[in-house]
């Protein structure tokens, strides 16, 4: 096996994720709880955080950690300590997600991907790349999918309980940073080598290509209902996209470093985009403008989702932190 493009990913992974915390006065932070749409702020300890989920209920948030760990929080509790730690990777976990409220799948730098059962706390199953690292992680809508992208830059659905490669999907030249599925599961969108690859989740084939971006994409997003994508890049931009068309609807400026990760708002309203420049962004999708900027964070802001009830933001840091917005105050307050 070449492992030229694999250690060239990590390289990048390296630049993008750093993990030295940087000190200083935090006006920012000080200024958000305040104003009081900064609800709270999870610290571990444990170093920096590469992804965050909310469970389908909201309850539950999951962290994945460059110290090999999953940790979950109960989002209703004041306390700082997670209810519980998932241990058994060997490498930093770079992805999870949940299937609907019975089991976690994370993907990790150690080359496995792992089934978690939340109720015991333990791994529901192991699945063993033989290409390297799995980069990203996702489940489909009904959950009896799994789409995971490997380090030989391939997509592989896989049967969620037995594990069973169901299609390879090949395309890409390089890194797949993100993927997702689409709200009724038909579609998958996948950002790597400067262009979004839209691909049948049942035939497997290549459905379309959205080009335009420019360099690596790290993120992508479909809208709840179904008609944008949004995608994050290291040009300092967020694009969205008309999913009917197939060109650009809107592209957003403002960010000063590359864009690591976005989510949309349950009702599509909004967008929020995480940087490395350490903010998250809202931005309004039907005119496009800056809503609204999170600062707080003291290194760059790796992953950011909503609550499915819409009345949280979650951003996930390199500064070890989970910080959680009140999203019904700021959808009312804009720069």
């Amino acid at each position: 096996m070449d492992h030229t493009d694999t250690l060239s990913g990590i390289g990048r992974l390296v630049s993008l994720y750093g993990n030295q915390r940087q000190c200083g006065p935090d006006e920012e932070l000080a200024k958000a709880e305040e104003d009081g749409y900064l609800l709270k702020t999870l610290d571990a300890h444990s170093g920096a955080v590469f992804a965050v989920a909310f469970s389908s209920d909201g309850r539950l948030i999951a962290c994945a950690f460059g110290d090999h760990t999953i940790r979950l929080w109960d989002s209703t509790m004041e306390t700082q300590t997670p209810g519980a730690i998932l241990e058994g990777h060997v490498d930093s976990v770079l992805a999870i997600a949940f299937l609907p409220d019975k089991l976690i799948v994370s993907a990790s730098r150690d080359c496995t991907m792992r089934l978690w059962d939340i109720a015991t706390e333990t791994p529901h199953e192991m699945f063993k790349g033989d290409i390297g690292s799995f980069w990203a992680v996702a489940f489909s809508p009904d959950g009896k999918v799994i789409a995971t992208a490997s380090a030989d830059h391939t997509i592989q659905l896989r049967d969620s309980m037995t594990g069973v490669i169901l299609k390879t999907l090949s395309g890409h030249s390089d890194i797949i940073w993100s993927m997702a599925f689409s709200t009724d599961g038909r579609f998958i969108a996948s950002g790597s080598d400067a262009y979004i690859q839209i691909w049948d989740s049942i035939t497997g084939e290549q459905y379309g290509a959205l080009k335009g971006h420019g360099g690596f994409i790290y993120g992508v997003e479909f809208s709840p209902d179904g008609k944008l994508i949004a995608s994050a890049g290291n040009n300092e931009t967020i694009r969205l996209w008309d999913l009917k068309t197939g060109t650009t609807y809107k592209t957003l400026e403002g960010h000063s470093e590359s864009v690591l990760a976005v989510a949309f708002s349950p009702d599509t309203e909004f967008v929020a985009s995480a940087s490395s420049d350490n903010t998250v962004r809202l931005w309004n999708c039907t005119t496009g403008a800056l809503h609204k900027i999170l600062e707080g964070h003291n290194d760059r802001v790796s992953a950011t989702a909503f609550s499915p009830n819409g009345e949280m933001i979650a951003s996930a840091s390199h500064d070890g932190t989970v910080k959680l917005w009140d999203f019904r105050q700021l959808r009312g307050t804009q720069i």
